[in-house]
């Protein structure tokens, strides 16, 4: 997921949560209720760190002479870890929290992102909104799924800000002409 996708998602979460809060009209509020699918989605985010792994378990960072680079590598390195470890807790809320309770408490098909609406079946039963939208377990898994995506967002600013400093120092290091 990118910047702006983490964004929106975090936009969706707030709308949800003002409509639960400050109802304008039961149909507001079941609109609000037909994007919850949208707000948890989650998408597999696997880095690859293996050469940075081979070249700490190996000792061979510590051949790179500038200093600022090895420490600039390290925190890059250490940036993708906690981005990944707050992916892995957006996946595991998904699927351990709000998983059981939409089948419990909704037909999905009518809640699930609206891309996939087209290729499920249509419930011959519809999902209680009115209890939906008084639910507090519902409330705080959005406004828990919303702490994370924030969370991620700050996470993905500074990474942008770790590469553009990783980058910098490479091409002071290799100098220029070098790609």
């Amino acid at each position: 997921f990118s910047q702006s996708q983490n964004e929106e998602l975090a936009d969706r979460a707030r709308h949800l949560l003002s409509s639960l809060a400050d109802p304008g009209s039961e149909e507001a509020v079941r609109e609000a209720l037909q994007s919850l699918g949208s707000i948890f989605i989650t998408s597999g985010w696997d880095p690859v760190t293996h050469t940075y792994d081979e070249a700490v378990n190996s000792g061979r960072l510590r051949l790179i002479e500038n200093e600022s680079l090895r420490l600039a590598l390290t925190r890059y390195n250490a940036g993708v870890e906690e981005v990944h470890a707050i992916h892995g807790s957006a996946e595991t809320q998904y699927y351990g929290q709000l998983e059981p309770f939409m089948v419990e408490h909704t037909v999905y098909s009518e809640l699930a992102a609206e891309w996939w609406r087209g290729a499920l079946v249509e419930a011959p039963f519809e999902t209680d909104y009115e209890a939906l939208a008084t639910s507090r377990e519902l409330w705080n898994l959005v406004t828990l799924r919303l702490e994370i995506e924030v969370a991620m967002q700050s996470r993905l600013e500074r990474m942008d800000a770790l590469s553009t400093e990783v980058l910098g120092l490479l091409n002071e290091e290799l100098g220029p002409g070098a790609s």
